[in-house]
């Protein structure tokens, strides 16, 4: 089979949809029965083919972000089409919701390939709907839902939706997106390494805690930022963050002893082994609907304080944790994040790792997810 998957958010610097994106890549390279395309944005047209059946396309793509290496807007729609109807794959998926979406929903591919869409983010949620609210615009909530009924209704046209989130589900389900496949989420092998190979020096003194991910307002970093001070009025505690976004300089002006701000880090190797030396995972965003990053915080033995929302709720609901906080607010982060600190980590870390531990490595992630295509392809096509 030939999976043709197109995604306008996968750069050198991308978080979780790069992660995602390398683990198909390793994926198919190592089972080359099948033939995989990526195609992203970049700054000019330029395939790379990096196996026999594997091969990565950019095509043009306008810079959104100060970064020229960051996220961009896939535009170069024709030249996809004329590759679609050069290769003729049998799957085609959309990994954003926006000009992408649109194009595999509109464009006029043949009735035998498969459209299908990868759902990973909430948009109206995380993004629509904060802004009308934010600027005060009349009737926003109303607003909000016409647009997200509207949203959901064009989903329902794809011939099969993929989410990596039970919360994702539901909402799918209740707009009533039925062809909706739960595909979990997997962790990187090297964070079980981590596990297994800590020991009592690498932790350091104190209590260590981490923040890794985007510094973004979807995120709710702010809420981190928030609380910061008051965090560190405890002698204990030892903070570092890692990632980039619109909080980023007031994450690198903070001067404390007992904080570091680490920048963005790029290196799998690199995260393994800040891993290794920290005992809780701090998460913030109440729209996350990936789930990984706790996952592989939990398989290298960090205990999570995490929000009651979004996919870093369902999953920390699932292995009935007691460190959840409700989202966005600040003095319950600070209090689970006290008894956290408060609680026998050696345990924690056990109980998290083997939690994580039955989700399998990415291997089985995008496994299952190839397999279901597979089993289900002659219902979806046509």
């Amino acid at each position: 089979m030939i999976f043709f998957d197109i995604n306008t958010f996968y750069n050198s610097k991308g978080g979780g949809i790069r992660t995602y994106h390398d683990a198909k890549i390793d994926y198919f390279l190592k089972n080359d029965s099948d033939s995989y395309f990526l195609i992203y944005p970049g700054p000019k047209y330029k395939i790379d083919r990096v196996g026999k059946n594997v091969t990565l396309v950019q095509v043009y793509g306008k810079t959104i972000t100060k970064d020229p290496e960051g996220y961009r807007l896939l535009l170069d729609y024709l030249k996809i089409y004329k590759l679609i109807k050069k290769i003729q794959p049998d799957i085609v998926e959309a990994g954003d919701p926006y000009l992408t979406g649109l194009f595999c929903l509109f464009a006029p591919l043949p009735k035998e390939i498969v459209r299908s869409a990868f759902f990973h983010a909430d948009s109206i949620e995380t993004y629509l709907k904060p802004f009308l609210l934010s600027k005060k615009i009349i009737f926003a909530e109303k607003i909000s839902l016409v647009i997200e009924k509207l949203f959901f209704n064009l989903h329902k046209k794809f011939d099969a939706i993929l989410v990596a989130s039970r919360s994702m589900e539901k909402k799918l389900y209740r707009y009533g997106v039925d062809r909706t496949y739960y595909v979990p989420f997997a962790y990187d092998p090297l964070m079980m390494e981590v596990y297994h190979n800590r020991t009592v020096e690498d932790r350091g003194e104190g209590i260590r805690l981490l923040y890794a991910a985007r510094l973004d307002r979807e995120k709710s970093v702010d809420t981190l930022l928030k609380i910061i001070p008051e965090l560190l009025e405890n002698p204990k505690v030892h903070l570092s963050v890692a990632g980039r976004g619109q909080y980023e300089e007031e994450f690198a002006k903070i001067s404390h002893s007992r904080f570091k701000y680490l920048g963005y880090i790029s290196s799998r190797v690199e995260l393994a082994d800040i891993y290794r030396n920290h005992q809780i995972f701090l998460a913030t965003g109440k729209y996350e609907t990936f789930g990984f990053s706790i996952l592989e915080a939990m398989a290298a033995g960090l205990l999570v304080v995490g929000p009651d929302r979004g996919e870093t709720g369902e999953r920390l609901k699932e292995c009935r944790s007691s460190y959840m906080y409700r989202a966005e607010d600040e003095k319950s982060f600070l209090e689970k994040i006290f008894m956290a600190c408060n609680s026998n980590l050696d345990l924690e870390a056990q109980t998290a790792h083997k939690f994580a531990e039955g989700f399998g490595g990415w291997n089985n992630a995008i496994d299952r997810m190839i397999q279901g295509y597979k089993k289900n392809i002659s219902k979806y096509a046509g």
